[in-house]
């Protein structure tokens, strides 16, 4: 009697406890955020090595990651922000337009955190020791203002201020991701490349880029927005340095269109590597978690061996057919088109006009 009745619990329960796991797994296979049942298997153990310092980052330092930024903040038509989905090109459009601002002068700050500020992190413990972190209005080295951003387009302030949106391929934005976060992060023994691109998968980071890929073409008509695509600087970096230029409203020359490319090309850049290496966040994310850090260790934002495209096909096919489906769930149906490729391409028929 016992036996059958824990046998009628049982079979009243699993469908109740297996039919809305069916419905999770078909929706996150569907929508990209999973590779397969079987990678997620495999990958999931490691996650929590990345959600404790992800913890401390959204909540001890108050990120706002919902769209909020400094309240105080002025927003003056002449301010530029680039607005990128992480590792997607922030540092190297962000050092365009400071180089452009200071008419070529060679590098002389310490951080890029000191000249180009991440706004929706300013007045919080996350940018402790960056001189304009408590205080947002401040002057910067030259105008325009330029900010950073990695908030989705929609949730940004209304405001006339300039908006350089820059995007890169899926794969390769992940690839640069993982390989960037564990050392920045503290993340002890912190899980493979593979286990890294499989856990920002299923966060929704992928789903994120993509969303605001999309809020951002629907306003591509609009006078104070700049696309640019990662692969089309690296392709023609001049074009890019001098449709920026003319963005920012500041007059550049062919020598000064020279000097900028060469500052900002990727050689010259990973030779000032602590520059670009994140200190002041580094050190604040490792200390939140009693750690010390050794900033000679943390990768930073321009790797020697990166700056490259294509490098997101050394994942597997399974990941790359998971950007696929998540590209179709996400753009395809709201924008039609059916890849990345046909999207740059619209883009340059737009801009050709």
């Amino acid at each position: 009697m016992m036996v059958s009745l824990r046998v009628g619990i049982l079979s009243v329960l699993l469908p109740l406890i297996t039919a809305p796991l069916g419905l999770f797994l078909h929706h996150g296979l569907r929508t990209g955020h999973i590779v397969s049942l079987g990678d997620l298997l495999i990958a999931a153990h490691t996650f929590p090595r990345v959600w404790g310092p992800m913890r401390i980052l959204t909540h001890k330092f108050g990120r706002r990651s919902s769209g909020t930024i400094p309240p105080s903040i002025e927003l003056p038509a002449s301010d530029v922000w680039v607005i990128t989905p992480p590792k997607s090109g922030t540092t190297w459009v962000t050092h365009i337009a400071h180089q452009l601002r200071v008419r070529g002068r060679p590098v002389d700050f310490q951080d890029q955190d000191d000249v180009v500020p991440w706004i929706e992190m300013l007045e919080t413990d996350f940018l402790n020791g960056a001189p304009m972190n408590r205080n947002p209005n401040g002057e910067h080295v030259a105008n325009p203002r330029v900010f950073k951003s990695h908030l989705s387009f929609n949730a940004l302030p209304a405001g006339d201020y300039k908006k350089v949106f820059v995007f890169r391929e899926l794969a390769d934005a992940i690839l640069s991701l993982a390989k960037f976060v564990p050392s920045l992060w503290g993340i002890l023994d912190p899980p493979n490349i593979s286990q890294l691109c499989t856990f920002f998968l299923f966060a929704g980071d992928v789903a994120r880029m993509l969303g605001s890929l999309a809020e951002a073409w629907e306003a591509l008509h609009r006078s104070d927005i700049l696309f640019l695509f990662y692969e089309d600087i690296q392709s023609d970096p001049g074009l890019a340095v001098r449709r920026l230029a003319r963005f920012m409203d500041i007059g550049a020359d062919d020598e000064l269109i020279s000097t900028v490319v060469d500052q900002t090309s990727h050689a010259s850049m990973s030779a000032l590597h602590s520059v670009f290496a994140s200190r002041a966040q580094a050190t604040n994310i490792h200390r939140a978690q009693g750690l010390d850090v050794d900033l000679h260790r943390v990768v930073g934002k321009v790797r020697k061996d990166g700056g490259r495209t294509g490098e997101g096909s050394a994942l597997s096919a399974d990941f790359a057919a998971a950007c696929q489906r998540a590209w179709q769930f996400y753009i395809t149906s709201r924008l039609g088109f059916r890849n990345y490729a046909e999207l740059r391409a619209a883009h340059r028929r737009i801009a050709a006009r």
